[in-house]
Parts: C-alpha cells; structure tokens; sequence
C-alpha cells in the first residue's frame, strides 16, 4: 500500500491516508483482516483499482454509506465509504 502513495496513520491501526499533489486529503483507507473499505475522490479510487488488482480477491461490491462517528476530542467526523467491485 506505501508503494501506491498510501501513508500510514500512527495514531489508528490498519488505516492509511492519501494525500493530494496539494497536500490535502485525497482518501482513507481502513483494513480489517481480509475487508478493505475507503472513502474519497477519483485519485483514490484509481489507487485503490490499483491495489485490488494486484491481489486475488473473492467478490466485490460497491456500496456508498455516510458514516458519522464522535472522536475522543469531541469532534466529529463525516465520511462516505465506496468498494469497487
């Protein structure tokens, strides 16, 4: 995942961030054991073909979900997660 320009983020396990030419946020990336699931634009849904493609994989799907979840410092957090088939 580092070698498509993936970032880990230290501070939560099995997730990865990629950045924009910018600098700005261009994806997350969460893994839990064999399920990947990712939030952001075009850039990184072109990585994340990328990836999928490499390896061997059962079925997949594409779903869309808005995900809201509280964060320890009381900030929220909004998020829509897409899976490629």
């Amino acid at each position: 995942m580092k070698e498509e320009g993936l970032t880990v983020i230290p501070f939560k396990n099995a997730s990865y961030s990629l950045s924009a030419e910018d600098g700005s946020l261009a994806g997350l990336v969460a893994v839990h054991v064999d399920d990947l699931i990712w939030t952001g634009g075009e850039q990184i849904e072109n990585v994340m073909k990328k990836i999928c493609d490499m390896y061997k994989s059962g079925s997949w799907r594409r779903t869309t979900s808005a995900i809201v979840e509280e964060t320890p410092d009381m900030t929220s957090m909004a998020s829509t997660s897409t899976v490629i088939p």
